[in-house]
């Protein structure tokens, strides 16, 4: 549990929510769509690492002050942990991807520059997004394959999935 950054807390939960039954009829429904546990356990592993990506706040690096890192101690360094934990990568070589680029250039190649507070803030906001959809797109993806798979005996696959999500409507054939 506790406070995740990406999900907004000034909006109520409904009164006769519960969380844990939720839960329960979600894991069931992702076993009727033949999802098996293995693939469960990974897409709840890379929601959670996106929820944990959020925590990560940068500060000014305190030998260069156009140069970020991500801020020691506390949520940010444990959000950071868990994220790279459920995400099977290095901490403190995803924290450096996080506070740097790398410029390609023709003549002397690649060229790692520092990145400032802003700039890191909005590089882990895009690892957070490109990891989402990423997992979204599989879970699609696998769903319509399963329909298809059902449906070999048809001369036409019928079914397809259509979702709306927070980014707008796809049609995922």
């Amino acid at each position: 549990g506790g406070f995740f950054r990406y999900i907004p807390t000034d909006v109520p939960a409904p009164e006769d929510m519960d969380d844990e039954e939720g839960f329960e009829a979600l894991q069931l429904t992702m076993q009727q769509a033949r999802f098996d546990d293995e693939q469960i356990r990974h897409i709840f592993a890379y929601i959670t690492a996106v929820l944990y990506l959020g925590n990560i706040e940068f500060r000014e690096h305190p030998e260069n002050p156009e140069a970020s890192q991500v801020s020691p101690g506390g949520m940010s360094e444990h959000a950071l942990h868990r994220a790279s934990s459920l995400l099977g990568i290095h901490p403190a070589r995803f924290g450096e991807a996080l506070t740097k680029k790398i410029l390609k250039t023709r003549l002397e190649g690649d060229i790692e520059m520092d990145v400032n507070v802003n700039e890191a803030s909005e590089q882990r906001d895009a690892v957070a997004k490109m990891l989402y959809s990423r997992i979204f797109d599989w879970i699609i993806k696998s769903m319509n394959n399963k329909l298809v798979a059902s449906q070999r005996g048809s001369i036409k696959p019928t079914g397809c999935v259509g979702l709306l999500d927070i980014f707008g409507f796809e049609d995922m054939p």
